[in-house]
């Protein structure tokens, strides 16, 4: 498990997670993302969304580590049902391989604070990542997001409305109705206060 990591997309360079999200580290850049962002035109910064950072609160756990938390009741599922989830070192009963991490992501937690719809998160990971399947809690709106060979494309929630959000065979998979939840172009380049804080640093 990891606690206070912060990292970010494929491509993208590591951020450094700020103080509420990590043991009282300021928010800073990695020297390889300074070298990163300063080498781009300052349009594409511009252009540059600003949630890539996000807090990594359990992925990779060695089986032993896992069966562990699961003997002792530690949100742990057993082994055999994160084979190729939080064990990705081990294919799953089908013999295939995937990945699993519960993340939260800065940037969605404070706007959900303020009152958010969690499903525009969901939407929009639907609409931009390559995902298998989506699990939303209500502390943080943290959730796991999975990666896997033979993807489920699946969104469940604890959040309300609680249940299946979408999978394969739902009316709203490909045609959906709730235009209302996606997350705006313009909201995904609004800077958070640590990143604007970030910013007049350096």
């Amino acid at each position: 498990m990891t606690d206070g990591f912060a990292g970010s997309s494929v491509g993208q360079p590591a951020l450094e997670a700020d103080s509420r999200w990590t043991r009282g580290h300021p928010l800073r850049l990695t020297p390889d993302a300074q070298a990163h962002i300063s080498a781009q035109p300052r349009t594409a910064r511009s252009r540059t969304p600003f949630f890539i950072l996000f807090h990594a609160r359990s992925a990779y756990r060695a089986p032993a580590v896992n069966a562990f938390g699961n003997a002792h009741r530690l949100s742990c599922a057993s082994n055999e049902r994160n084979y190729a989830r939080h064990i990705w070192d081990r294919r799953d009963a089908r013999g295939c391989m995937g990945a699993l991490a519960t993340v939260v992501i800065p940037w969605f937690a404070d706007r959900y604070a303020e009152g958010a719809d969690w499903r525009a998160m969901a939407w929009w990971i639907h609409d931009h990542l390559p995902y298998s399947e989506l699990q939303f809690f209500p502390k943080l709106a943290a959730f796991n997001i999975g990666w896997h060979e033979r993807p489920k494309r699946r969104i469940d929630s604890f959040i309300p409305p609680r249940g299946c959000l979408t999978r394969p065979g739902m009316e709203n998979h490909h045609n959906r109705p709730e235009e209302g939840h996606r997350l705006p172009l313009l909201s995904l380049m609004r800077p958070t206060a640590a990143l604007t804080r970030l910013r007049s640093d350096h």
